[in-house]
């Protein structure tokens, strides 16, 4: 019985306990269905089985040590697993492409007014700073993430004010901007989808400019279709993989959960998409699309700088 086949059955309605699972890639697909419904113990028995099937794959034994787990992870609320996923593995090359894309757009810019939008912990806008950055405003919702970020500002001597809040509810007030320039590095995809074309429209009254880079995520399905499954394993193992010393931490505390938010039929943490679609919900804000830029090869997806005014 194949994953096609279980999905088949299972939206049927057959009891996943009476689904034949040949393989650990099925007995895995078993195990994301049942935490997709709920079934926490389900999930542990199956993920546990597909890990044991196939010990040298690392999700499925990450996976099957998660769901041991009561919680689940705060992923962007947590600092230390992001930290290290951020300045780890393949992210360390992400982010030196990021920077460099990111100070083509400073460039010849003095007395530059920056929006950064999801600033976390400055991973992406702290190393692309340059002088013709003259103050910035950042807006992220976690507070303990965004304070690590103004103490470097701090430091830098760089004028800038910090907003706890989402970018919504920030561009709801009648008091920010205007700026030069906004940028987002992977920050937009946790608006939900219907948000998104009237967030950049408010943007687009507030700027000249802006920078967004992004992944170009396939359109193959979601939740717990089997071609989106398929997908997110693949790539999930690459990225699992990347991390050596801080293998189990990163995994534990960012992927895992990530992977699993990824499947959720209902309120995922956030939902990507193809450049084509970045660049049409930007047309339909009112702004002018250049060309993207393909600037990284990435385990996930390739990450492209989109500009626009």
């Amino acid at each position: 019985m194949d994953v096609e086949a279980i999905w088949q059955a299972h939206r049927a309605g057959t009891p996943l306990t009476e689904l034949r699972a040949d393989t650990a890639l099925e007995l895995f697909y078993l195990a994301v269905l049942a935490d997709a419904g709920g079934d926490r113990a389900g999930a542990r028995e199956f993920a546990g089985a597909a890990a044991e099937r196939a010990p040298d794959r690392e999700l499925y034994a990450q996976t099957a040590r998660y769901l041991q787990r009561d919680d689940d992870a705060d992923v962007y609320r947590s600092t230390e697993a992001f930290t290290a996923f951020a300045t780890g593995g393949g992210n360390v090359g992400l982010y030196r492409a990021e920077h460099r894309a990111l100070r083509s757009c400073y460039a010849g810019h003095h007395g530059l007014r920056l929006l950064d939008i999801g600033t976390g912990e400055g991973h992406g806008l702290l190393p692309a700073l340059t002088p013709e950055v003259a103050e910035v405003d950042l807006v992220e919702p976690a507070a303990e993430r965004l304070a690590v970020t103004t103490a470097a500002l701090r430091d830098r001597g760089v004028a800038h004010r910090a907003h706890v809040s989402t970018v919504q509810d920030f561009l709801a007030r009648e008091d920010v901007g205007p700026w030069d320039l906004v940028q987002e590095t992977f920050s937009m995809l946790v608006v939900p989808r219907e948000d998104r074309v009237r967030v950049l429209a408010r943007l687009r009254e507030r700027t000249e400019r802006i920078a967004m880079v992004e992944f170009d995520v396939p359109e193959i399905g979601s939740g717990v279709e089997p071609a989106w499954f398929r997908h997110l394993v693949d790539r999930y193992e690459r990225g699992v993989r990347e991390y050596d010393e801080d293998r189990d931490l990163v995994a534990q505390g960012f992927l895992v959960p990530v992977f699993l938010n990824a499947l959720d039929q209902g309120t995922p943490l956030h939902t990507e998409q193809p450049v084509s679609r970045w660049v049409a919900e930007l047309e339909a804000a009112g702004f002018t699309v250049r060309e993207p830029e393909r600037i990284f090869d990435y385990w996930w997806a390739p990450a492209y700088l989109i500009t626009a005014s």
